[in-house]
């Protein structure tokens, strides 16, 4: 199952530029979207109403989209804690790519 989790947020210019303050700046940016993921994620093993309909019994998967791209999201620092596997992804990565034969 797939918990999608949008955040209309852009990277601060440290972290577009790379510098060691991008990196703190980045998960203070994201952990929001993974506290939320895993509030929902918690949710549905609960039973919450809200969520009846969704089995507990599934493997899940939450995929973080943001407005773009952020540098370091995806990189092998230590993450915040997070209940489910969650890459971060961005609406133009996410689209299918056009192919040029006619």
């Amino acid at each position: 199952m797939l918990l999608v989790e949008v955040k209309s947020m852009m990277p601060t210019e440290n972290a577009r530029l790379g510098l060691e303050d991008g990196v703190a700046e980045t998960d203070s940016k994201l952990a929001r979207a993974y506290r939320q993921v895993n509030t929902t994620s918690a949710q549905i093993d609960e039973r919450n109403p809200a969520f009846a309909g969704i089995p507990t019994d599934r493997p899940r998967q939450a995929l973080i989209v943001t407005l773009e791209p952020f540098p370091v999201a995806n990189a092998n620092l230590p993450p915040p804690t997070w209940t489910c596997p969650q890459p971060t992804s961005r609406p133009r990565s996410s689209e299918p790519r056009r192919s040029n034969a006619w």
